[in-house]
């Protein structure tokens, strides 16, 4: 809690229902780490790079990821509340069944993401790249936008959205 780390690798570890508040984490690595069902409230991460890194069931709260790139993760069921993603790139990530509220993406590459049964209300967008979005008809993605739900069950229909939103 309230404490800066720089330029530490973590691999291979598993942190299950950590609670990490007020945090800055510099010019760190994260593979093969099992967070899940850990609480991170007000966290700061630049420059970072995430790995086959497990986030399932966890929740964000005011983090901050800025230059970070975060590839072959899972974020299945975990919960972001006004996270800020800037100039970060997303590639390969497993995020279904989550949810996304009040979150920005500023000037970030996102690709290859599993949305199936994801929820998402409130979304900021603003020069950000989307490619090769995975969305299933059974499990429609479910964006609010000003207080109207709209369902994408497949990759068209949440480009669709997405450009909405720009």
């Amino acid at each position: 809690m309230e404490q800066t780390f720089s330029n530490e690798s973590i691999v291979s570890q598993k942190l299950f229902c950590t609670s990490i508040i007020n945090t800055e984490f510099k010019n760190c690595r994260f593979e093969n780490v099992d967070f899940t069902g850990s609480y991170l409230k007000t966290c700061t991460f630049n420059n970072c790079t995430f790995r086959q890194t497990i986030f399932h069931k966890c929740e964000f709260w005011d983090c901050s990821f800025k230059n970070c790139q975060i590839n072959q993760c899972q974020f299945t069921k975990a919960d972001f509340y006004t996270n800020i993603f800037d100039h970060s790139y997303l590639q390969k990530i497993d995020s279904s069944w989550s949810y996304f509220g009040t979150c920005s993406f500023y000037e970030t590459n996102i690709s290859d993401i599993d949305f199936t049964g994801a929820i998402i209300d409130n979304l900021v967008l603003k020069e950000t790249i989307f490619s090769n979005l995975e969305v299933s008809e059974t499990f429609p993605v479910k964006f609010s936008k000003s207080g109207k739900l709209i369902e994408a069950t497949d990759s068209w229909g949440l480009e669709n959205i997405i450009n909405s939103i720009r």
